[in-house]
């Protein structure tokens, strides 16, 4: 083998190719980091569902938003009771406020 030195059009051609190598490169790279991002954002989320359901099963119980209803005067006079709607279980007693122990009159429309 014996040294070859390039021409000043064969530089230009060479330097145009490695331009162009160097963007592709650039592109791959790039897709490279945008799917190992989607990748890492998938395990994440695997992971918090994996922890939420862990936890489930370890306390045996989850917290969810449930409709209660309230009745006054329940157990006894100047107390309420808050009941679950689902399963009509008693989740607190409470004394009533000075608003709730007021009644309402009944008025005649005339």
């Amino acid at each position: 083998m014996l040294r070859y030195t390039f021409s000043q059009q064969e530089l230009l051609e060479i330097g145009k190719k490695l331009a162009e190598a160097n963007g592709r490169k650039v592109l791959i790279d790039s897709h490279q980091k945008r799917v190992v991002s989607d990748f890492k954002a998938q395990a994440a989320k695997a992971d918090s569902e994996i922890g939420s359901l862990s936890q489930n099963i370890s306390s045996g119980y989850d917290l969810r938003m449930v409709k209660c209803g309230i009745e006054y005067n329940s157990p006894c006079p100047g107390k309420k009771t808050i009941v679950r709607l689902d399963t009509f279980q008693t989740v607190e007693v409470l004394e009533m406020d000075a608003d709730e122990m007021q009644e309402e009159l009944p008025l005649s429309k005339s």
